[in-house]
């Protein structure tokens, strides 16, 4: 994968004429949960953020040109991008829960599997019987090496099925996510503790 991204690289700074200064390239390894998404994701970063830093320099025709060399090289990331996500749509995310959500669960978890980059969450009540009353969740992403990669006290949820942001949440770095290894379901109180 590294040796067509390098190529798409190459290419687009070809179309710019500018071999001399090439734009950086993703040093993402791959993810045993994402695959080469991260790194994929990343070169679509630097394609557009290269773009951006030649337009100071650049005419209008100059920018012409290098925009259609720029969308013609994005468009073959973002073709190697869906195709990724192809291959780990409805992947098997491990999740486990806390020793204190185990002691008083208010929900079950069915399953948990990708879709594209994201997870997608299926839960059910604890009783059948008596309907389903969770209206909130805490969770925690963890790495392969049992450290917390991200964690959420509380997101609202509405119905069974929700989606929780995968590869990126909010203040996680990409290299964060490419060792992470499970999602653990907590209680509130749990994952206030843990942030403090």
């Amino acid at each position: 994968m590294k040796t067509k991204l390098s190529t798409l690289i190459l290419a687009v700074c070809l179309a710019f004429g500018t071999v001399q200064s090439a734009m950086a390239q993703s040093n993402l390894k791959k993810s045993d949960m994402f695959g080469d998404l991260p790194a994929l994701y990343e070169n679509s970063n630097f394609l557009k953020s290269d773009l951006n830093e030649r337009y100071r320099t650049m005419n209008a025709e100059q920018y012409t040109k290098a925009r259609e060399a720029y969308q013609k090289e994005k468009d073959k990331l973002d073709a190697a991008i869906n195709a990724e996500k192809e291959k780990l749509n409805g992947k098997d995310v491990p999740f486990a829960f806390s020793a204190g959500f185990q002691a008083k669960p208010t929900y079950k978890v069915s399953s948990v599997k990708l879709s594209g980059s994201d997870f997608n969450v299926v839960i059910e009540p604890i009783d059948e019987g008596a309907g389903f009353s969770a209206t909130s969740i805490s969770y925690r992403y963890i790495g392969k090496d049992g450290s917390t990669i991200y964690i959420e006290d509380e997101i609202s949820i509405y119905g069974t099925k929700f989606t929780l942001t995968g590869l990126y949440p909010d203040d996680v770095k990409p290299e964060q996510m490419i060792d992470f290894k499970s999602i653990e379901f907590m209680t509130k109180e749990e994952a206030v503790k843990l942030q403090n």
